[in-house]
């Protein structure tokens, strides 16, 4: 079954209704609460997003959402890896450091480090020289390593 998702109809028009409402990309993913990276994705035309998301920019930009978006139809059986979308970020899954991931899992740091030299552990990337990942990733991990694990 074909899904629809909308892309910005013109990029110029778009910016044009983000600074006539006095808003730049950082505060309008405040307040529809997305990434500021979602909203330069898409504002460039490199991103997608759904009616809800839509609908909510348009709001904040009073306008429509009809006259900033167009539909676009995707295949469920597409394997056209430039119609797949990531999965939008909402502000609620914040990055956690690894420490934090520590307490949140409960694993001692030293414990965490001898998975992550083992090539396990959570999928952490790095920033600079800081390791982060999102809370629903390091709770993901947890949930397929741990509570599916047999019992000992």
């Amino acid at each position: 079954m074909p899904r629809d998702t909308l892309a910005v109809r013109n990029t110029e028009q778009f910016l044009d209704a983000l600074h006539g409402a006095g808003l730049d990309r950082k505060d309008l993913a405040a307040a529809v609460k997305v990434s500021k990276q979602f909203v330069s994705l898409l504002a460039r035309g490199l991103r997608r997003c759904n009616g809800d998301i839509a609908g909510r920019i348009a709001r904040e930009l009073n306008t429509t959402a009809d006259a900033l978006f167009t539909s676009v139809t995707l295949s469920e059986e597409s394997n056209n890896k430039e119609n797949e979308m990531p999965p939008v970020v909402e502000l609620d899954d914040p990055y956690l450091l690894f420490p934090e991931v520590c307490e949140l899992t409960r694993i001692t740091e030293a414990t965490m480090r001898k998975l992550r030299a083992k090539g396990g552990g959570p999928p952490f990337f790095r920033r600079g020289q800081i390791l982060t990942i999102r809370k629903s990733d390091a709770l993901k991990w947890f949930r397929e390593t741990y509570e599916n694990a047999p019992a000992k």
